[in-house]
């Protein structure tokens, strides 16, 4: 949180190390999704997704449906960094989904939808991205991230040329 990359890794990497000796798989998956968010916040997509999706396979060896989804989500951001591989991160975030779902985590819901919209949006499917929009501003109710959701909406309008509903959802 204090974006002291360095210190982190050098705990996460011993953690790893105490969790491979325990064959402990759920905390191998647990923090190799760890090491590859320190990877994915440097900008070093590369190795993020390496980590991600060693953490993928851990977590679908155990069945451990929180790390998988969280697995998804993550490798479905490094993708979704660059419109040339916008539909792998939308198959990924679709894998997630689902899973999100059943698990009832209104955070993963929310941040999944609100991507998936980006990505229509940015294909020029306008219906879908604002039903995406729309699910995530369901999932982020009483949340402080709702504003991102309302903002997407806003900018289909936007593109729709309904700026008054724009600016209303931008408000």
């Amino acid at each position: 949180m204090q974006s002291d990359y360095v210190e982190a890794l050098s705990y996460w990497s011993q953690s790893l190390e105490v969790f491979r000796q325990i064959e402990d798989k759920a905390g191998v998956a647990n923090i190799l999704s760890n090491i590859g968010s320190v990877y994915f916040n440097e900008g070093d997509d590369a190795r993020a997704l390496e980590y991600y999706l060693q953490s993928l396979q851990y977590a679908e060896e155990t069945g451990d449906t929180l790390r998988i989804a969280t697995a998804l989500i993550n490798i479905g951001a490094v993708y979704f960094n660059k419109p040339a591989t916008h539909d792998k991160a939308l198959s990924y975030y679709l894998k997630a989904l689902p899973l999100s779902e059943r698990l009832k985590d209104n955070d993963a819901i929310g941040t999944t939808t609100v991507n998936l919209g980006e990505i229509y949006l940015a294909k020029g499917d306008d219906s879908s991205a604002l039903n995406y929009f729309e699910r995530s501003l369901k999932a982020y109710e009483n949340s402080k991230n709702i504003p991102y959701s309302l903002n997407s909406i806003g900018k289909v309008y936007e593109k729709r040329g309904d700026y008054t509903a724009a600016i209303k959802y931008h408000q």
